[in-house]
């Protein structure tokens, strides 16, 4: 998959809804995907709720952004 992960809304359960993969061929070659196909998998895991509170400004230091846990 080009972005190696998807989340699905637990709300995602209408008739017409279809869960859809952007993926990355990395060939030169043209590639079909028919429908039906198996090219994904599905992991169901619990979450926990989460309250959030709203403040005007965060107190911890500044981390870096997308996806960037690492220290400065």
């Amino acid at each position: 998959m080009a972005n190696g992960i998807g989340v699905g809304d637990e709300d995602y359960c209408g008739d017409n809804d279809e869960y859809r993969a952007a993926l990355w061929n990395f060939t030169q070659q043209p590639v079909t995907i028919e429908r039906g196909e198996r090219i994904v998998q599905m992991i169901v895991m619990q979450r926990e709720p989460v309250e959030l509170e709203i403040v005007e400004k965060l107190e911890g230091k500044d981390r870096g952004g997308f996806g960037s846990t690492g220290s400065k």
